[in-house]
């Protein structure tokens, strides 16, 4: 188990077969948020939802490599889809990118 407590929101997730497996997030009466991972599971990764260079901070630059992303101008990196489906609906789309984008202004003027 994997209790973390983070600015951002954020994920836990592990790799079987190449894949990210996200694990379920259980909030914790502190805020924090606990991961269990399976038996067997040795390592498991911290992802900053909408850290799109996985350098453990949301910018504004993370939203604006995500846009051309979606608009076709360059590939989608290795970081697992469901970094970026805030909604959860499983599709990446421009929602996804304005709640990013809004997130990292947020902490743009917080900062």
């Amino acid at each position: 188990t994997v209790t973390v407590t983070h600015e951002d929101a954020c994920t836990v997730a592990y790799i079987v077969d190449g894949k990210y497996v996200k694990l379920e997030a259980v909030e914790n009466i502190d805020g924090s948020y606990s991961f269990t991972a399976p038996d067997g599971v040795e390592n498991v990764t911290l992802l900053v939802i909408g850290d799109y260079d996985a350098d453990g901070v949301l910018t504004e630059e993370d939203a604006y490599s995500l846009r051309n992303a979606i608009l076709g101008k360059e590939t989608l990196n290795d970081t697992p889809e469901f970094v970026y489906d805030v909604n959860g609906d499983q599709k990446i789309t421009a929602l996804d990118l304005a709640l990013i984008s809004a997130a990292a202004q947020r902490l743009i003027r917080l900062g």
